[in-house]
């Protein structure tokens, strides 16, 4: 026997909800749906009387709804209204169904929150519901999520690049800073909160609105070798170990190795003979070889691994200093995957010895700040923790800002953000159950 689905199931409406007329319009690409349901909102919202007669039925009112059939849909109903025998007031009916603050129902308000939660554009959602971006908009601006209320055991804390700001009214632009700041859980992954700045004060500001039980609570502060965000870290986080994140360690000793490469090219561009062009050339794109580890090269390289090597080769013979940078690099990257941290400790003093004795000013000015730093680097090995989710949240940014054509508001921004990588969490529950979780929310910022 064929099972048959009523419309009410079809068009996902309560089953209380009787439809009385279905009008299709091919063309607009739109269902006009006529209902009526039984009468709601018997108490009165002023003084709590159940004594309420309904005073008018005959104004309509017209919602949107949850797309059907690749169309969009729209509900129109008798928008009731109450009188009240005890405190002679008059109020509107409240349809639990249907959102009090938007002209749509709570199902579609819940299906635009969910769908602001995947990394997708504001456009895209609005061409799934078949409805404007700018109801979209008025959705995200309805949400607040206000600052976390509590802090991480492993607080890691990293900058990227922002293109959205602040409204400044007097001059009519939005104030936006190159870098943004974002502040991520190091145990679970979770992005905690986005700042618009990477101020060593804004950010001081900000942690101490935390109390300080909750501040002693931050075990360890993983950051990149940012002088600003180790003077935060002492500031507010008295119980905390500062770890700097292994990848800007070997980013700076990288660095030095493409600082002698650009000097001598630099040198060699100078010289007009036939010699010199060829080792130019030689030089010119040989980064990637001369930054790769020895035992990663036939990973790496594949079938290019007798060619790039003969390349290799060449370049440590004809230039002395890239060759003692070469040999100080594969040195740090053994060191880096040292599984003994007492040995990890002895060996990086010894290389911090080497190279603070070298003749290449690129090789001390790189002992020198690792030097600087060697005590929060140790405590990234010793401890297993660095800012390496941080990285993994900013390639997450960087794919949305290609989505999203350019977020001017910093809130919107940084909503947005939190829906898709930080701690809420939507899933497909009862209509207010969910709209009670995103509209609920206190701004505790304020």
């Amino acid at each position: 026997m064929a099972r048959h689905i009523s419309a009410n199931r079809l068009y996902e409406l309560p089953p209380d909800v009787k439809i009385i007329s279905s009008v299709e319009h091919p063309g607009h690409e739109r269902i006009d749906l006529t209902v009526e349901f039984t009468p709601q909102g018997r108490i009165c919202p002023k003084c709590g009387s159940s004594h309420c007669w309904i005073k008018e039925s005959g104004k309509t009112r017209t919602v949107r709804h949850l797309p059907a059939a690749n169309r969009s849909v729209f509900i129109t109903y008798k928008h009731r209204r109450y009188f009240c025998n005890d405190c002679h007031a008059t109020y509107y009916e409240s349809v639990d169904w249907i959102s009090d603050q938007f002209q749509m129902t709570n199902a579609l308000l819940t299906d635009i929150c969910l769908q602001l939660t995947d990394m997708v554009s504001i456009r895209d959602i609005a061409r799934r519901e078949h409805i404007t971006p700018a109801i979209v908009n008025d959705v995200l601006n309805m949400i607040s999520i206000g600052r976390p209320e509590s802090l991480p055991e492993v607080l890691c804390v990293d900058e990227f690049k922002g293109n959205a700001g602040v409204w400044n009214p007097e001059t009519g632009r939005w104030d936006k800073h190159k870098f943004l700041c974002n502040l991520t859980d190091g145990n679970s992954g979770v992005l905690i909160d986005v700042l618009p700045v990477i101020n060593g004060k804004y950010l001081i500001d900000y942690f101490k609105k935390f109390p300080l039980e909750e501040r002693r609570k931050v075990k360890f502060f993983c950051c990149d070798m940012h002088s600003g965000f180790m003077y935060v870290a002492k500031e507010c986080f008295p119980n905390a170990l500062i770890c700097i994140d292994l990848f800007h360690v070997v980013n700076r000793v990288n660095i030095a190795m493409d600082q002698i490469r650009r000097r001598i090219q630099h040198e060699l561009s100078k010289q007009k003979s036939a010699a010199s062009e060829e080792n130019y050339r030689l030089l010119k794109n040989s980064a990637y070889i001369l930054k790769t580890k020895e035992a990663n090269k036939a990973k790496l390289w594949g079938i290019k691994q007798d060619e790039r090597q003969e390349r290799l080769g060449q370049i440590l013979e004809l230039f002395p200093d890239i060759s003692e940078m070469y040999d100080r690099l594969q040195e740090f990257l053994v060191i880096v995957d040292e599984k003994s941290y007492a040995i990890q400790r002895m060996e990086f003093g010894n290389w911090l010895d080497r190279t603070a004795s070298s003749e290449v000013p690129e090789i001390r000015s790189a002992s020198s700040t690792l030097r600087h730093w060697r005590g929060y680097i140790q405590n990234g090995w010793k401890y297993h923790h660095s800012s390496g989710v941080c990285e993994g949240i900013n390639n997450k940014i960087k794919v949305f800002k290609r989505i999203s054509f350019g977020v001017h508001s910093f809130e919107n921004f940084r909503k947005r953000l939190l829906l898709i990588c930080g701690p809420i969490q939507l899933v497909r529950s009862p209509v207010d159950e969910i709209h009670d979780k995103i509209s609920g929310t206190d701004d505790k910022a304020s």
